[in-house]
């Protein structure tokens, strides 16, 4: 980590299942059943993949294996937090100054004073990876008419004031694609309907760091088995490492 040189990703919590049952009751209490089922390939072409658990397990995928892949001589990071479906405000999610104080204390380990290293992350970028819901081919209507992200367009950049994206992280963004021919698209909420968010803009304040908000699209999120074009994760994993190999 060095100034004007951090670059750190963020992903999604990945959590497990367990039945939670009224012994005293049996009728009562919630019952968790997970899916058993791999992955699979479907659709005429088998360009789509059908899974349990893509949000968000396709951002932890895409942000670990860019990590790997990445070129360069800076020290990236790969930061995946838990509870981020339930608001966040724990020791281990992304509203809390854990991230700060694990980040001073690797910059004070390399000898960076504390100034040296609010300046890294001033000038820094983080990337917040979360899934992004798709336009629904039965209810069009719930998309923003001209920024609805698609099925096999490739990564969604999201735009809207609950994402931690403004106009210079999406220029980053944008040039990344452009110069390695990353497909990129453009998502945004209806403005009278207001979505979802996500962990960039928790991070993003906390860290004072610019930040972007990208992901795949998925239709389906949530439910149990969830859907996405296969080659838009090829897209998302070239564009993490193309973000870490950034000079």
């Amino acid at each position: 980590m060095r100034p004007r040189d951090g670059r750190w990703v963020c992903g999604g919590d990945v959590g497990a299942l367990r039945p939670s049952v009224d012994r005293e009751r049996p009728g009562r209490g919630r019952g968790h059943v997970p899916v058993g089922e791999p992955a699979q390939l479907v659709g005429f072409e088998q360009d789509l993949l059908s899974s349990a658990r893509l949000d968000n397990l396709t951002s932890v995928h895409a942000c670990l294996r860019g990590l790997l892949d990445a070129d360069g001589d800076t020290i990236n990071l790969a930061v995946l937090y838990d509870n981020e479906e339930i608001g966040s405000n724990t020791r281990r999610g992304a509203d809390s100054s854990t991230l700060t104080v694990i980040l001073e204390k690797l910059a004070g380990a390399l000898g960076l004073s504390r100034a040296q290293y609010l300046d890294a992350c001033v000038n820094g970028m983080l990337l917040s990876c979360d899934a992004a819901h798709a336009v629904h081919p039965n209810h069009p209507e719930l998309a923003d008419v001209t920024c609805g992200a698609l099925l096999g367009r490739g990564v969604a950049l999201k735009r809207s004031p609950r994402y931690s994206s403004d106009a210079d992280t999406c220029a980053v963004i944008s040039g990344l694609c452009d110069a390695a021919n990353i497909p990129l698209q453009t998502y945004m909420n209806r403005a009278d309907l207001p979505g979802g968010s996500t962990v960039g803009s928790m991070a993003s304040s906390l860290l004072a760091m610019p930040a972007a908000d990208i992901g795949v699209p998925l239709l389906a999120m949530h439910s149990a088995r969830e859907l996405m074009a296969a080659a838009d994760q090829d897209a998302f994993v070239r564009l993490c490492t193309a973000f870490y190999s950034a000079k």
